[in-house]
């Protein structure tokens, strides 16, 4: 499924993408690259995702345009 298409509070990992490679390595930059766990946190332009990052903090927020989060595949993770 496409990042773009997650509903509202669901859980996915990061499969794959069709990015150019700018902006998969910025991606990857920001924690968002292939096997990274996501949360959809808004939809809508830009899509907000919440990523874990192992701190007392609750991980950090990145938010997408439509453009990239449409070119972003994501295996959903059982509830």
């Amino acid at each position: 499924m496409l990042l773009s298409q997650m509903p509202l509070g669901s859980r996915a990992v990061v499969s794959e993408s069709d990015l150019d490679e700018s902006d998969a390595s910025l991606l990857r930059a920001m924690g968002l690259g292939p096997n990274a766990e996501v949360r959809m946190c808004r939809l809508g332009e830009p899509c907000i995702v919440a990523l874990p990052c192992g701190c007392d903090a609750g991980g950090c927020r990145i938010g997408l345009s439509r453009r990239i989060a449409e070119r972003v595949y994501v295996r959903a993770m059982p509830v």
